[in-house]
């Protein structure tokens, strides 16, 4: 009977030194609050989709009539047609030719440019020529980019203390040459 009360004073003693079987150390209003869990995020899995062929049946050409203004859409590739000669060249070569009255200036300097700037100058962005001229007709040749519309001619006459600056535009046509006259 001794073993059996010595059993249950160790056990009691075990017990207590243990925290007893409760919540354990200290007890305060955070761990007195009940948590609440949140459920696990439920996967779905698409349903496979099964492609079923379609089958296509080409349109006939359209006829084209040529008095017809409105203009021809092609159904696809095949359907285009492009003349042999079409080089799909995104630029051009122009001549230019210069003429301008040397002797009243003691340096000429020239800018060939296809676009203006907002208050009508040139834009010098757009130069595809720009140089000293040395002689009163200059004949030049200048590669310009196929959306190019209009070429702007401005030329600086350069004197002893004074400057004098004269712009002409001339509209591009299928010619592949311009002359501007100072």
């Amino acid at each position: 009977m001794k073993q059996l009360n010595l059993i249950a004073i160790l056990a009691t003693f075990a017990l207590t030194a243990c925290g007893g079987g409760g919540g354990g150390g200290d007890s305060s209003a955070a761990d007195n609050e009940q948590t609440t869990t949140q459920p696990a995020p439920v996967e779905t899995v698409p349903e496979e989709v099964v492609e079923q062929p379609v089958e296509v049946t080409p349109e006939p050409a359209p006829v084209i009539e040529e008095d017809n203004d409105e203009p021809y859409v092609a159904g696809d590739f095949a359907d285009i047609s492009v003349s042999e000669d079409f080089d799909f060249a995104m630029q051009g070569d122009w001549q230019v030719s210069v003429q301008a009255n040397l002797a009243s200036a003691e340096r000429v300097f020239l800018n060939l440019c296809t676009e203006q700037d907002s208050y009508g100058g040139v834009d010098y962005a757009s130069c595809v020529w720009q140089g000293p001229l040395a002689t009163d007709v200059t004949e030049l040749t200048v590669t310009l980019p196929g959306h190019a519309t209009q070429l702007n001619a401005e030329l600086w006459l350069l004197g002893s203390g004074d400057s004098q600056r004269i712009q002409l535009t001339e509209m591009l046509s299928d010619s592949g040459s311009i002359s501007f006259s100072f």
